[in-house]
């Protein structure tokens, strides 16, 4: 490909001088031509005399003086000698550069004869080469790249070979740990507590805020007991609370794990659902007069409780299943759907159903 690429160039030069010679021809042709034709002209002014000067002399058709004296009247200088002797000379210096113009023509005529027997032999060249690349050259270059792939591909199964040894390997060694692990006895696993006061501390502050924000009842304060795991709110341990007040607080513990970890950067979904939260509370008759019972909770507590968690950041969620309806307030700022139980009216129930008997 590279002595072919060589020629190709040298045979393109070679044209392109091809070009340019028939284009010097071309020019050089006409300028012939026009050297001919000005040899016409003065030789036919040459012998126009000749036959002039046979003729008998007669008067000017102009003025009727005689032609016959070299100055006239009316001031015709007319010299024939004078004129044979200009049209001699012009023919003969026409005659000189024709003669160097078809000179010069025969050598360019010569030399793109000659450039013309290159661009053939250099075609030649081109068509011998070409032919050796497709007969000869070819074929063991196929035959080269079947030997290059089979040699890549058996490359390729030593690399896989390699790889699935040393995983072996690795798995042999990762089996006998495991079974050196197996075979000891069964101990105890040790566990470190890793959460420290501060933690709970800060922990609780979340409790107490969203007890606060509810308007919980004679709150005082929020701790955890290190040892029992165990939730204190107002110094009462929340096992010992009525079931009420259990299900607010285990509420108010769960929520508060969503904000903590979200607000220290730890993992949380985001999502929490509670079912029936304030159910198991009644209300008061009224907000003034006090029962003795623990279940009981005034209403403004239970609007508190929506309000303050329809507060709570947008990218947290938490859905509520409960039967008591948030004031209109406190349903514009959260995604309030109100099973009615009743076919055409809102949503029917939690599942949809397209028929419904009565």
């Amino acid at each position: 490909m590279e002595q072919k690429k060589k020629i190709w160039i040298q045979e393109q030069e070679i044209k392109s001088r091809i070009l340019m010679l028939e284009e010097l021809l071309e020019r050089f042709r006409l300028l012939e031509k026009s050297y001919l034709s000005d040899l016409d002209r003065l030789q036919f002014l040459i012998e126009g005399d000749h036959y002039i000067s046979q003729l008998f002399d007669l008067n000017c058709p102009v003025c009727n003086n005689s032609f016959n004296s070299k100055t006239t009247v009316h001031n015709h200088d007319f010299y024939l000698e004078d004129l044979q002797i200009a049209c001699a000379e012009e023919s003969n210096k026409i005659n000189a550069q024709l003669n160097d113009l078809r000179e010069t023509l025969i050598n360019l005529q010569n030399e793109n004869k000659e450039n013309n027997e290159k661009v053939k032999l250099l075609s030649q060249q081109i068509k011998e080469i070409e032919a050796n690349i497709q007969n000869e050259l070819k074929p063991v270059a196929v035959l080269t790249k079947e030997r290059m792939d089979n040699l890549l591909n058996v490359k390729r199964i030593f690399q896989e070979i390699e790889l699935n040894e040393r995983r072996i390997a690795e798995y042999q060694t990762s089996q006998l740990d495991i079974m050196r692990e197996l075979s000891k006895k069964n101990q105890k696993m040790k566990f470190v507590n890793e959460i420290t006061t501060e933690i709970y501390d800060d922990f609780a502050t979340e409790v107490k805020e969203l007890l606060d924000g509810w308007n919980y009842p004679d709150l005082t304060s929020a701790s955890i007991d290190y040892d029992d795991q165990e939730l204190i709110v107002s110094g009462k341990k929340r096992k010992n609370h009525g079931k009420g007040y259990r299900a607010i607080l285990n509420a108010a513990f769960v929520i508060a794990i969503m904000k903590y970890t979200r607000r220290v950067g730890l993992k949380h979904p985001g999502l929490i659902i509670l079912d029936s939260p304030l159910t198991t509370y009644k209300e008061r008759l009224s907000q003034t007069t006090l029962s003795n019972s623990e279940e009981d909770i005034s209403l403004d507590m239970k609007q508190a409780f929506f309000k303050n968690l329809s507060r709570l950041r947008n990218d947290v969620q938490i859905i509520i299943f409960e039967n008591i309806d948030p004031i209109e307030e406190v349903q514009d700022n959260m995604n309030y759907i109100h099973f009615s139980k009743v076919i055409g009216v809102g949503r029917y129930g939690f599942i949809p159903v397209d028929n419904v008997s009565e």
